[in-house]
């Protein structure tokens, strides 16, 4: 049966239009004049095996930092849904996206301008081309094929579209109920015109991820005149006159304008998680006119001051476009949750007032633990403390905190218990703004209560078993996915609460918890032998013993390379994935030698998916492991192979990610690398040194700045010959962040040949917090 789709064929009656012309220039004189949406716009395929530069599948929408609204544009083959740069074609214009999730989401109430004659029938896109297309930082614009100018721009809970239609042709404008080409599951969808000529809607989305979900979103929208015709279409045809569209594919109103005197119609919506009329009081509240100008101005003024917490001096206008479009792609999520009154959804499905927080959502815990929340909560306290103190609330308001939400539903997504390191790692970066307290007893339960859940979902999935053997067996009653790497990161939250215990002055529960987070070396077998190499974290048994025979469910046998065990990952990969104790691997696997033995092969490929013994920078697990060299007093071979990942695996283009973004987790890693270090140890205050890649970077933090100077930084100049903090020498590869958070000088002079000596003595490497 053929396909039907929700948006219609689009004939061109008229002539494409050669003016209005895009914009001359779409931002400003400030930082946000770096950024280019399109890089990372190729679909990725992750966490499979993907060749270097796959992309991050994200989406050029114009939004704001964090913002409600992100309205962008959706072509037909991007995977997951939403914008492949590939695609010559436009199938809508969603006003919500996830920024590089793995998995189809959002595009909610998709908008469309048709131009002259339309049959709801038929299967239907327009088509573009890549020179008539520009995007900034709250910004969008295209000129379609048929003639049709689009611009978009965004507040925090609102957007404002300008629709520019052909002379001499009718112009139209269909708002979707859904896609027909959706890709996202949705179980309601619904639409309304009111008398005073209002938009509303409400849409409820039923599955992310493979799980059941049921969040609601809310829409309103106005049109800045009056349409000489309406109705309410789907794919049996239009029903002209009718006020109500429902369906949950392909179902929407269609709303006609007279362009003969004026080509150009407006149109504004408003969101809410919480009613129709909450996303009438927030497009009231924050769009009141119909200014698109003032409008885009003031986004751009907010991604100008956003981005301004880092400058930069030096390295070429490539290098400076990587790193603000990592920057920006690194606060676009999760987003604000809250109406302008601070009213919100909570995971009781009751709504409550935020007061004096901003409410925020969509969580995607185990991407943004490694290295996303250190740098928002360096950078941008203020918000940082909020979304801990949402995710906090939301733990409160379920039973435990969430490990991967969309909206106000657990989604349960990937392993672990991720709450524990985000709230940790915030706080050691300076994000202090939320109940300590209710953070730990939250924490230390879900580790404690194997029944600790959010909305039915589990957080500890076989914890009970666990605090038996202290590793999770596969062949428990219940095993979670990927015993090995599920018990590597129960180990790492544990050692998260465990600082995070030490720095509120609870002496005893981080005794309990330290001693905890060395249960991952219950999952290693030190009697493995490969090539020279021994030790490997591999699945086990309830009786102790590594088994390799396969006979266990799902499990294959044992193989460095194989995922039987492990979480977008092998075991060759995880074994690396310590970095909380990586003084004790180097002791398991025999020495500062054996790791460096280990480390060596391991970065003849860069990006390799889940199946070769090799690098895969296009997936978090293996996120700290260029940065090992540190702990075992080689540094000069971190400083080399982030240089070569940053150089070979991103870039520019729209391939310029190594793989899903992961709503910023990859632009992140990004973004310290080139600044010059990295938050290896989750929940710890400190950092790994690298070395960056712009002679001066200053970072504005709360306390002060932070400023870090490249003496001699070039592309072929990785090598740390020194450092001096405060001018004062130092040999040491980590930086305590208190000794830095109220501003500080980090000098580094670099080199095209390594300084063997510098960063290899004993005392000069990353503390042994186990």
């Amino acid at each position: 049966m053929k396909a039907r789709f929700l948006f219609p064929l689009l004939f061109a009656c008229g002539p494409a239009i050669t003016d209005p012309p895009p914009v001359s220039t779409s931002a400003g004189t400030g930082d946000s004049q770096w950024v280019d949406p399109f890089i990372g716009t190729t679909a990725s395929d992750a966490p499979n095996p993907v060749p270097n530069g796959a992309g991050g599948s994200v989406n050029p929408a114009a939004a704001l930092p964090f913002g409600m609204v992100q309205w962008g544009p959706d072509t037909p083959s991007a995977n997951p849904a939403g914008y492949e740069w590939n695609d010559s074609q436009i199938v809508g214009f969603s006003v919500t996206h996830l920024s590089g999730a793995g998995c189809n989401a959002m595009r909610d109430f998709p908008v469309f301008p048709v131009s002259g004659a339309w049959d709801p029938s038929d299967d239907a896109v327009d088509g573009f081309g890549h020179d008539r297309e520009i995007a900034s930082p709250g910004f969008y614009e295209v000129v379609l094929a048929s003639g049709i100018k689009v611009d978009l721009t965004a507040t925090q809970r609102t957007g404002l579209a300008r629709f520019t239609f052909p002379h001499g042709v009718p112009g139209t404008l269909l708002v979707g109920a859904s896609h027909a080409r959706e890709g996202v599951l949705v179980s309601a969808a619904h639409l309304a015109l009111g008398a005073d000529g209002v938009v509303t809607g409400q849409r409820t989305s039923s599955l992310f991820c493979g799980t059941p979900t049921g969040y609601t979103l809310h829409f309103a929208a106005r049109f800045d005149r009056a349409p000489s015709d309406f109705g309410s279409y789907d794919t049996d045809g239009p029903v002209a006159g009718a006020t109500d569209a429902t369906g949950e594919n392909g179902a929407g109103l269609y709303f006609d304008f007279d362009t003969s005197s004026d080509a150009a119609v407006e149109m504004k919506i408003g969101l809410s998680y919480v009613s129709d009329d909450g996303a009438r009081a927030n497009l009231d509240a924050e769009n009141p006119d119909w200014d698109f100008d003032a409008v885009h101005t003031a986004a751009i003024a907010a991604w100008d001051g956003a981005l301004g917490h880092v400058t930069v001096e030096g390295g070429t206008d490539d290098d400076r476009r990587e790193l603000y479009t990592a920057l920006y792609h690194a606060l676009l999520q999760p987003a604000v949750a809250s109406d302008v009154d601070g009213s919100f959804l909570g995971f009781d499905d009751q709504v409550h007032v935020a007061g004096d927080y901003v409410r925020y959502q969509n969580f995607s815990g185990w991407d943004v633990y490694r290295s996303w929340i250190q740098l928002v909560a360096a950078i941008a306290p203020d918000q940082a403390s909020d979304i801990v103190r949402s995710l906090v609330e939301a733990g409160s308001e379920c039973g435990a905190m969430p490990k991967w939400a969309i909206a106000n539903r657990e989604a349960s997504t990937m392993v672990g218990d991720p709450a524990d390191a985000i709230v940790a790692s915030a706080y050691a970066f300076g994000a202090r703004g939320f109940d300590a307290a209710k953070a730990l007893s939250l924490m230390v339960g879900a580790a404690t209560n194997p029944a600790a859940a959010c909305q039915g979902h589990l957080l500890r999935q076989g914890l009970a078993d666990e605090l038996q053997v202290h590793y999770l067996a596969k062949d428990a009653p219940s095993p979670p996915w990927g015993v090995a790497s599920t018990t590597v990161e129960y180990a790492a939250d544990d050692f998260c609460i465990a600082q995070f215990a030490k720095a509120v002055g609870d002496d005893a529960t981080h005794a309990t918890f330290i001693d905890r987070a060395g249960w991952w070396k219950n999952v290693f077998d030190a009697s493995r032998a490969a090539g020279g190499a021994t030790g490997y974290l591999q699945p086990r048994r309830e009786d102790g013993s590594f088994d390799e025979s396969g006979d266990i469910g799902f499990y294959d046998p044992f193989d460095i390379t194989g995922s039987s065990g492990f979480v977008e990952g092998n075991a060759t990969q995880y074994t690396f994935a310590v970095p909380y104790d990586m003084p004790g691997l180097i002791t398991a696997l025999g020495g500062d030698d054996a790791l460096v033995a280990r480390l060596d092969p391991f970065f003849a490929q860069l990006d390799a998916g889940l199946e070769a013994p090799n690098m895969y920078i296009g997936n978090e697990p293996n996120f700290a492991t260029p940065w090992a060299y540190d702990f075992a007093g080689e540094p000069w071979k971190t400083q080399a192979v982030v240089r070569q990942i940053l150089q070979q695996t991103f870039s520019t283009q729209p391939s310029g990610l190594p793989g899903n973004d992961d709503l910023g987790a990859t632009s992140a890693w990004q973004a310290w690398a080139m600044l010059g270090m990295y938050p290896a140890i989750p929940g710890a205050a400190g950092v790994v040194l690298g070395s960056p890649t712009f002679t001066k970077t200053t970072l504005a933090l709360a306390g002060g700045a932070l400023v870090i100077l490249g003496d001699g930084a070039a592309p072929d100049a990785p090598y740390v010959q020194s450092v001096t903090i405060d001018g004062a020498p130092t040999t040491s590869t980590w930086v305590d962040w208190s000794s830095v958070a109220s501003g500080a000088t980090i000098e580094m002079t670099l080199g095209t040949s390594p300084n063997t000596s510098w960063g290899s003595g004993a005392g000069d490497r990353p503390p042994a917090f186990n």
